[in-house]
């Protein structure tokens, strides 16, 4: 029906008869029970890239690159993708991430979702879904 009712035409999904009922968001939760995966690909130009699914529950619809930053210290799946990053407090640029470029360097760049390169900061703003590359140039 969505063809003959345009992409504006939506209605609610049926509930299923047994499991949880999906429904798309636009936002993370403000509860502290909900959680969110985001997809974070890290490039240092010399080592293979790391893929991963970091998972946080974050207090407010949007969240920083910091805190994903952050959670994905503590853990993400597969394991291992990031160890650390610098700076640790602030909302400066990214100078060092997984112990790259020995020497800190204003040089990571981000592009979320597909979208312009832009430096690589602790304030950068994150939605819900978002997919973020972090790229050392």
């Amino acid at each position: 029906m969505r063809a003959l009712g345009s992409g504006g035409f939506t209605a609610t999904p049926p509930t299923p008869s047994s499991g949880p009922q999906w429904k798309g968001v636009s936002e993370f939760g403000s509860g502290e029970s909900e959680t969110a995966s985001l997809a974070l690909i890290v490039n240092n130009g010399s080592s293979p890239l790391k893929i991963c699914s970091v998972s946080l529950a974050p207090k407010a619809t949007t969240t920083t690159l910091a805190a994903i930053l952050d959670a994905a210290v503590k853990g993400t799946s597969p394991s291992g993708c990031v160890s650390g990053y610098l700076p640790a407090s602030g909302e400066g640029a990214i100078t060092q991430v997984n112990g790259y470029p020995t020497t800190p360097a204003e040089k990571w760049n981000v592009v979320i979702d597909g979208g312009g390169k832009v430096q690589a900061k602790r304030s950068t703003v994150i939605h819900v879904g978002d997919t973020i590359y972090l790229k050392y140039e």
